[in-house]
């Protein structure tokens, strides 16, 4: 029961790979900027000593701006999450990298909305700008991910227009278990 551990929980880095996508490295990256920002807390526990965490919710709400909560639990906090970005998280895997696998995913919602509303043309626009403010990814890392996305065959751009090839997609997605896309630098 996670209220009686006072909040602790335990994450393998291998079920969080599988939740988001990031690498042992990058989990490693993230939670130290966690806990420079004192978000997160760390502390071995049990035999064999496992690595377990507890979100400092007063310190995410100190960080968000919502300084008139005194004792913020997750049910306060859980409704300033609910603009997050769909993230299917396969896609990291056959494009290389968490940053492609987002730019891909968010790609793919805003193919969506134009099926549903088609306009004139093959192809639709995305604003780089949204799609940096949506994602928080920086311009360099952004622009990797659309060249690794026109690199592997997911992603065609003719002018502003882009288009996904979605049988590319689908076929990588099919043939992602028996074998994975390897990196190329």
């Amino acid at each position: 029961n996670f209220q009686s551990r006072d909040g602790w929980f335990f994450l393998s880095a291998k079920q969080c790979t599988e939740a988001t996508g990031l690498s042992a490295r990058e989990q490693a990256s993230a939670r130290q900027l966690l806990i420079e920002h004192s978000l997160l807390a760390e502390m071995l526990s049990g035999r064999p000593a496992k690595l377990h965490y507890k979100v400092d919710l007063k310190q995410v709400a100190l960080f968000l701006g919502l300084s008139g909560i005194e004792q913020p639990s997750w049910q306060q906090l859980l409704p300033l999450f609910s603009g997050c970005i769909n993230f299917y998280r396969p896609l990291a895997t056959i494009t290389g990298n968490v940053a492609s696998g987002l730019y891909l995913s968010y790609l793919l919602n805003q193919h969506r909305h134009f099926m549903t509303y088609p306009r004139q043309g093959a192809g639709f626009t995305v604003s780089q700008s949204a799609l940096r403010s949506a994602l928080c990814l920086g311009p360099k890392t952004q622009r990797n991910a659309r060249d690794r996305l026109k690199q592997i065959g997911l992603l065609s751009e003719h002018g502003n227009l882009l288009q996904i090839n979605l049988q590319a997609l689908s076929a990588l997605l099919q043939g992602q278990e028996s074998k994975p896309l390897k990196q190329t630098r």
